[in-house]
């Protein structure tokens, strides 16, 4: 599985600041935290994290993702929604 994360400007602000992604069961509790990443608030950014079928999640039958962003330059996103693999 492949997750992108990008950022498109909506202020003027030039401050980079840090995400991580995190992957929740059904439950809400977390079943696996990718590394924290940073990303330049002033253009478009991009960044990925991928997991690997043969990982512990391919037995998770639903995931949720949580993105908490931290020293971010406006607003601060953990919003969530639900995929099914």
């Amino acid at each position: 599985m492949d997750f992108e994360l990008l950022n498109v400007p909506d202020t003027a602000a030039q401050a980079d600041y840090k995400v991580r992604l995190e992957l929740l069961n059904l439950a809400g509790n977390v079943v696996h935290v990718f590394p924290v990443r940073e990303l330049a608030s002033s253009g478009v950014a991009e960044t990925r994290f991928r997991a690997f079928a043969d990982s512990k999640l391919a037995f998770v039958e639903v995931l949720r993702n949580r993105r908490p962003v931290f020293s971010a330059p406006r607003r601060r996103s953990t919003s969530c929604r639900t995929m099914k693999s």
